[in-house]
């Protein structure tokens, strides 16, 4: 869908909630969400209104006032190009899963961001603790930075901490993936049965030993006035 571009004029200016202040600079808040298997980045651009004019004409490539499908994918794409994700020290390849442009009026006025998620998958881990890193180095001299964890839905996951650098532009998460206690207890279970299982058995033929013992000694036993 593409949407008008409006200047930035006093009645965009009053589409702002009362009280509310605009960001002067580029917010970029990110927020990362662990799954088994992948990572999920939310990020949230919202400009301050000149910037934002200035971030709307490098997305508007063919300058025919308007912000296409493909401009705003495009311009996702070098955001996604400065992203970095590692875990436990190993790059992870990030790919742009959603793109949601808003209108231009709530863009221009910082009222609506736009958002993209952003998706790594990764092989499968072992259990114990494991460290995640993002850095963002989208237009840092134009941008204030934050990134936050969200809680993971899977309670194999444990988040124990987040490291932010000093303006927030990289932050280390520390995790854990848990043992799995079901797997562990079937496991377990199934252990117990096959022991009782062979220690029926073993019991059985111990018995059928000893009945065996007992009826070759009778048959051999001498008869009397043999």
């Amino acid at each position: 869908m593409r949407n008008p571009i409006t200047a930035l004029s006093l009645s965009v200016l009053l589409m702002a909630p009362a009280g509310a202040q605009l960001p002067a600079k580029l917010s970029q808040s990110a927020i990362i969400r662990i799954h088994p298997g992948k990572v999920e980045i939310i990020l949230d651009e919202r400009p301050g209104p000149e910037l934002a004019a200035k971030i709307i004409q490098s997305m508007d490539g063919d300058r025919d006032g308007k912000i296409s499908v493909q401009e705003s994918s495009a311009a996702a794409e070098v955001i996604r190009a400065r992203l970095t994700l590692t875990l436990d020290g190993s790059p992870l390849a990030v790919k742009l899963t959603d793109d949601d442009f808003p209108d231009l009026a709530e863009f221009s006025a910082g009222i609506v961001p736009h958002q993209l998620v952003f998706t790594a998958f990764h092989g499968p881990l072992s259990p114990g603790e494991h460290r995640l890193v993002l850095a963002n180095s989208h237009l840092p001299a134009d941008s204030t930075f934050h990134i936050h964890a969200a809680e993971p839905e899977s309670r194999d996951l444990k988040i124990h901490k987040l490291i932010r650098n000093e303006n927030h532009s990289q932050a280390e998460l520390v995790f854990e993936l848990l043992p799995d206690l079901s797997a562990l207890q079937i496991a377990t279970g199934e252990s117990a049965t096959g022991f009782r299982l062979w220690s029926w058995l073993a019991g059985g033929l111990l018995l059928l030993a000893a009945a065996l013992v007992a009826f070759f000694k009778l048959k051999h036993q001498p008869r009397p006035g043999g």
